[in-house]
């Protein structure tokens, strides 16, 4: 889950919604309700649930469970970019501008402007 508490929204990963699908609902704080979803590529209901909202509160990052890809949901209008590096986990500096992500072999450092 993350939040944006300066717009009143949070963020809540789910692995298996019924679409069999994962998907993000964006929940309306103040109302108390999830406002819409966020729909995400892939087959395969799963993964991490670790989401991480950039600073500058443009955008989502989360795994997709089937190919270990990195998606990058951008808030406004649900669109998601797939990254071709393949991880197992990861974190976003606070800055937002460092992602690191781990596999079993190695730890790497990718500047999130060139992802």
């Amino acid at each position: 889950m993350a939040t944006d508490e300066a717009a009143g929204l949070a963020y809540v990963y789910h692995s298996h919604s019924a679409e069999f699908k994962p998907v993000i609902s964006v929940v309306d704080l103040n109302a108390g309700e999830v406002d819409h979803l966020l729909r995400l590529p892939g087959a395969n209901p799963g993964g991490s649930g670790r989401l991480f909202l950039s600073p500058d509160r443009a955008a989502l990052y989360t795994l997709d469970a089937s190919t270990r890809a990195l998606l990058r949901v951008h808030v406004p209008d649900g669109a998601v970019d797939v990254s071709p590096i393949e991880m197992n986990d990861f974190a976003l500096s606070a800055d937002g501008s460092l992602l690191v992500a781990l596999d079993e072999a190695r730890v790497a450092g990718y500047a999130v402007a060139d992802l």
